[in-house]
């Protein structure tokens, strides 16, 4: 390649990297005013002109039809550590502990996003002592939840931590149980997608349950502010 060529290569790179610079700067805006009003009980704000949008039918995850959309869970690196701090927390009984993530969801072009704004975090009390599972969630626990997704109009997304580094998994409780509680918040906010991610140190994987799909599909999850970014494609068993 001449030269001139290459600087054309070049200057190609540079502006889809200045591309990007500006829309994960306007996401850590958009990322910032839902944990403020999250943690302040406030409505989310509207997005912007041009940002991604609810669709028009109110049906915040319904895609145009045969489109195949990439779902992706974003989360600021600060609402991120807060996470992982609070899930390695040790408890009296339990082997770990969960959480939900209190997100938006949106339509981008190609993607439905679920941008978190706050944590909903099960408080000491409402873990069931059962050896069987690291973590159980009592009857109180879950309504608590569930009362989140209604009144904040969120979806909801189940998480808990892998204390390793490299990719983690699901184990067969964990895929049985997120099969089983995304219905019950579908009673509550059916037009919503509510997921569920397992974190270790340096990586995630995780499930999306999308009203009117028979399966879940994978989950992409971006931290905001953070290089780590990674995707669990969903497979039979």
């Amino acid at each position: 390649m001449n030269r001139d060529g290459l600087n054309q290569e070049l200057g190609v790179v540079e502006q889809a990297v200045a591309i990007e610079a500006v829309e994960l700067a306007a996401i850590e805006v958009e990322l910032a005013d839902i944990e403020h009003c999250c943690l302040h009980g406030q409505p989310v704000p509207a997005m912007e002109p041009g940002a991604s949008q609810p669709a028009p039918d109110g049906n915040p995850c319904r895609a145009s039809a045969g489109a195949s959309m990439r779902t992706i869970l974003k989360l600021s690196s600060t609402l991120y550590d807060d996470l992982v701090q609070r899930l390695r927390e040790p408890h009296d009984f339990a082997a770990e502990r969960v959480a939900f993530l209190k997100c938006r969801p949106a339509l981008s072009a190609t993607s439905l996003l679920l941008l978190a704004g706050g944590v909903h975090r099960v408080e000491d009390a409402d873990y069931v002592d059962d050896p069987s599972a690291g973590a159980t969630i009592g009857r109180s626990g879950l309504r608590k939840a569930l009362q989140t997704a209604y009144t904040e109009a969120v979806s909801m997304v189940h998480i808990h931590l892998h204390e390793h580094r490299g990719r983690p998994r699901f184990s067969r409780t964990d895929l049985r149980e997120n099969a089983l509680f995304a219905p019950d918040f579908w009673n509550l906010q059916p037009s919503h997608p509510h997921g569920a991610v397992v974190f270790s140190f340096d990586s995630a994987v995780g499930q999306c349950w999308i009203p009117g799909s028979p399966s879940p599909s994978g989950v992409e999850v971006a931290i905001v502010g953070s290089p780590m970014r990674c995707t669990w494609k969903v497979t039979n068993g």
